[in-house]
């Protein structure tokens, strides 16, 4: 029985058609300190103990769209099928991310360093992007989403991967696309992404656990109305 296909669609339709106020406690991308500017460095081992939900994603910025209005609503960008130089040549499919019913610890490196953004669930099945909509991606992230389709590409020359590129560019390779929504920010979390870091110098990690310590007395109202949290950016939908 063959799988059955996805639905086509877009990142301006969905976010038009997803309404999703977004949480009080998730800070404004601007606020969330960054715990590490090397990009090979995701998640430190030292913070993986402190997961409560059900694991952690990490994602580079070109396999992420968010929603204009902030980092409360978002889109995976990935392959929706695999090649593997080591199995003969084989195309398989990629597994999702992240399952329907799943809350995950979600990192995210903008370009200039690793930050959390808070706990994400996925939002509903996946849809594909309709092949008109793949250069409208840009060079950039469809070089990205090309190098997540071949496995060890050590062993895939130059020429063959500007081959995979073109074939997203023609249509003949399609683009995957979850959504994913924060319904949460684990403080602890956050602060154990600082804890142990021996590469970090104690002045950003006394920094860094501080300013969560401050918003999280500003959620819980400990500071009695003296002070007014900015409304966040992270919620509203895309217009």
């Amino acid at each position: 029985m063959s799988e059955e296909k996805p639905l086509e669609s877009d990142p301006p339709s969905f976010f038009r058609n997803t309404d999703y106020p977004g949480i009080d406690c998730q800070p404004n991308r601007s606020d969330i300190p960054t715990y590490s500017n090397n990009v090979s460095m995701g998640i430190p081992k030292t913070a993986q103990s402190h997961c409560c939900c059900d694991g952690t994603l990490r994602f580079e910025k070109d396999a992420l769209i968010f929603s204009r209005e902030g980092i409360a609503l978002g889109l995976i960008l990935r392959p929706m099928y695999q090649y593997n130089p080591k199995s003969n040549g084989t195309w398989n499919r990629l597994p999702a991310d992240i399952e329907h019913g799943q809350k995950k610890d979600m990192c995210y490196y903008d370009g200039h360093g690793w930050k959390y953004l808070g706990t994400y669930e996925r939002l509903g099945d996946p849809f594909l992007l309709s092949p008109a909509n793949n250069k409208k991606l840009g060079s950039q992230r469809v070089e990205a989403i090309a190098k997540q389709t071949v496995l060890f590409r050590d062993l895939v020359s130059s020429s063959q991967m500007r081959m995979v590129e073109n074939m997203y560019g023609e249509g003949l390779l399609q683009i995957e696309m979850i959504g994913i929504r924060c319904v949460a920010y684990d403080q602890e979390f956050a602060k154990s992404l600082f804890k142990n870091r021996k590469d970090l110098p104690k002045s950003v990690v006394k920094d860094a656990t501080s300013t969560t310590k401050k918003r999280k007395r500003v959620e819980t109202g400990a500071d009695h109305g003296r002070s007014k949290k900015k409304p966040s950016e992270s919620g509203r939908r895309e217009s």
